[in-house]
């Protein structure tokens, strides 16, 4: 029996952008993607860029699990770091016209951030279009201040929690109380210079790490 070769995974980064210019993004697949700004308007950014660094720190760590990865960046943050629900419902309705098979959303939200009714009906929505298309959608458990991420409530989304005595590439699901969570690393990949000191390690890598590791796994499906 031939072994199956690997094929490119298109994963949506849903974050601050890329800096492409970035050591630990050279060489790697990356595509044009989206900025979408607070009100929900995107507009098309052939050249993407991350003028908060974050987005760049999640993809080299994505990266550095998936080198396979075929990126598609959708910056939601300004440069203040400031995003909003109808943001994100924009760019999940903007992935559904992608051909993507994971989206990373290292970033979450607080009950009272999105507590309007329509603007949690309308991201369940949004999400559940790409949940029925089998895509995984992966977001932190919690918010770096410990609070529930509201995400969580959506329902089938892959939850991940930050643990640092997990192997670096081998994030692990385990059963915890009535609900599923992944456990993975929080640090950094070795060796890649120039990441801002607050946005290298947490959650928000962690969730990388999940995100390449699913795409490996789909990457050698027939």
């Amino acid at each position: 029996m031939s072994e199956i070769a690997p094929r490119p995974v298109r994963i949506a980064l849903v974050d601050s952008g890329i800096d492409p210019g970035h050591p630990g993004c050279r060489g790697y697949a990356l595509q044009s993607g989206w900025h979408i700004d607070a009100d929900g308007g995107a507009f098309a950014e052939p050249i993407p860029r991350d003028p908060l660094g974050h987005g760049t720190a999640v993809a080299t760590t994505l990266w550095s699990v998936c080198p396979r990865a075929v990126v598609v960046p959708l910056r939601v943050f300004d440069a203040a770091g400031r995003s909003s629900v109808r943001a994100l419902v924009a760019a999940l309705r903007q992935i559904a016209m992608t051909d993507v098979a994971v989206v990373n959303c290292s970033l979450g939200f607080d009950d009272d951030f999105g507590a309007s009714r329509q603007a949690q009906s309308l991201l369940k929505d949004a999400a559940k279009f790409l949940l029925d298309r089998g895509v995984r959608i992966v977001v932190p458990a919690a918010l770096p201040c410990g609070r529930a991420n509201a995400l969580a409530a959506i329902g089938g989304l892959e939850l991940v929690v930050a643990d640092g005595n997990v192997p670096a590439a081998q994030p692990r699901l385990q059963s915890v109380g009535a609900g599923s969570f992944w456990f993975a690393s929080p640090f950094p990949p070795a060796g890649v210079p120039g990441l801002p000191p607050s946005h290298v390690h947490g959650s928000s890598l962690a969730v990388a790490r999940t995100s390449g590791m699913l795409a490996n796994a789909l990457s050698l499906r027939p």
